[in-house]
């Protein structure tokens, strides 16, 4: 909400600031060594002061482990619905569910082995949609 984003903008900024930077190019060859620019300096120091109430010390790294922790209980709560209804298409009773898992997963395995597309090209592709580094 825009609370969230008042609170951590200031965060943000800083991040920015520490990747990006504004310079007067000298004929240094090196551009590491290459002074900032007067007006970044004073962007740098508005940043620094009138954004702190803003700061909250979330870090972008913080962020992505949160998403990334969310996304697997969501994949989690998915994968456990449909074994949910895999296990009630084959007629598997309540006190059945936790042996139908362990032999399920043993045939998922099988799945996998004889799959024509190699696991670990399969792993690539599936994490290449996910972007939490």
């Amino acid at each position: 909400n825009w609370q969230d984003v008042r609170d951590i903008i200031g965060d943000a900024f800083t991040d920015a600031l520490g990747r990006v930077r504004y310079c007067m190019p000298t004929t240094d060859s090196n551009r590491a060594r290459w002074p900032s620019h007067e007006l970044w300096q004073q962007f740098e120091a508005v940043i620094g002061n009138d954004l702190l109430q803003n700061c909250t010390g979330v870090r972008p790294s913080d962020v992505m482990d949160a998403n990334r922790v969310a996304k697997m209980r969501e994949l989690d709560r998915q994968i456990l619905g449909l074994l949910v209804s895999r296990a009630a298409a084959s007629g598997v009773c309540p006190d059945e569910f936790y042996d139908f898992l362990e032999n399920h997963f043993e045939a998922l395995k099988r799945y996998s082995v004889d799959h024509p597309v190699p696991i670990d090209e399969r792993l690539g592709r599936a994490a290449s949609r996910y972007r939490f580094k």
